[in-house]
């Protein structure tokens, strides 16, 4: 007693573009965002009136999620010798 009808979508495998496109979510939302995560430290407006040189610039890179195990954390050295 059910009639399904389908449409063929095609692929959009391009995050920008996925974005743009963004369709309804299941849960009622306006966008197809699966995560998102703000971490505010410091002042940043300070930062960049302070800033001797601002460079911008866009990056992408491929598909990526964190994995269970996988932290958000970062190990640094400093090298006296090279100055950083």
């Amino acid at each position: 007693m059910i009639d399904v009808e389908y449409a063929a979508l095609g692929a959009v495998i391009d995050a920008e573009r996925a974005c743009k496109r963004a369709r309804r979510s299941s849960r009622g939302g306006a966008n197809n965002i699966a995560a998102n995560f703000q971490v505010n430290v410091g002042d940043v407006d300070a930062a960049f009136r302070d800033s001797d040189l601002i460079v911008e610039e866009e990056f992408s890179t491929q598909r990526h999620s964190a994995v269970p195990l996988e932290n958000r954390g970062l190990v640094a050295e400093w090298d006296e010798g090279r100055g950083f």
